[in-house]
């Protein structure tokens, strides 16, 4: 995934995918998110992902966590 800083984006609210928990939350980190003002808006859930009938990322169930932007 792409490195950009929070700080550099206008995204309002970004997904976050990993394998485990630990790993989103290091992207967040590694991102400044927090510094940005986003928070997490639900919980992280583990789900398989499909775009149409295609299925993303080889059909694995990843950790999902989405994170919203409020200032």
């Amino acid at each position: 995934m792409t490195q950009q800083l929070a700080a550099q984006s206008t995204d309002r609210v970004i997904t976050l995918i990993g394998e485990t928990i630990d790993e989103v939350m290091t992207q967040f980190r590694r991102r400044r998110l927090a510094e940005a003002g986003y928070v997490i808006t639900g919980p992280a859930v583990r789900q398989h992902f499909s775009r149409g009938e295609e299925s993303l990322f080889a059909g694995a169930a990843l950790v999902a966590a989405t994170f919203a932007r409020h200032n």
